[in-house]
């Protein structure tokens, strides 16, 4: 990644504020957001698989891969 024209300075570098899309640490910058959201609801991150997020109260499951999310939880309406 390249500075634009005129913000070139020596011995200076850029810091990225954001992850950008398809750069190697994005989906760790995802993974990080998403599950700092989902523990502030609730929900704790299951110590078998770090992909696995539950919440007790509520007997939900959250399953993350890559850039899917799957919700499980017993069906019924109250």
């Amino acid at each position: 990644m390249k500075l634009p024209e005129g913000y070139e300075k020596a011995d200076y570098c850029a810091k990225l504020n954001q992850s950008i899309y398809g750069l190697k640490q994005s989906p760790k910058a995802w993974y990080e957001r998403l599950t700092t959201f989902l523990i502030l609801l609730g929900f704790t991150v299951a110590v078998f698989d770090p992909c696995i997020l539950m919440h007790s109260k509520h007997q939900l499951f959250v399953a993350i891969y890559v850039d899917d999310i799957t919700l499980f939880g017993p069906s019924g309406s109250n």
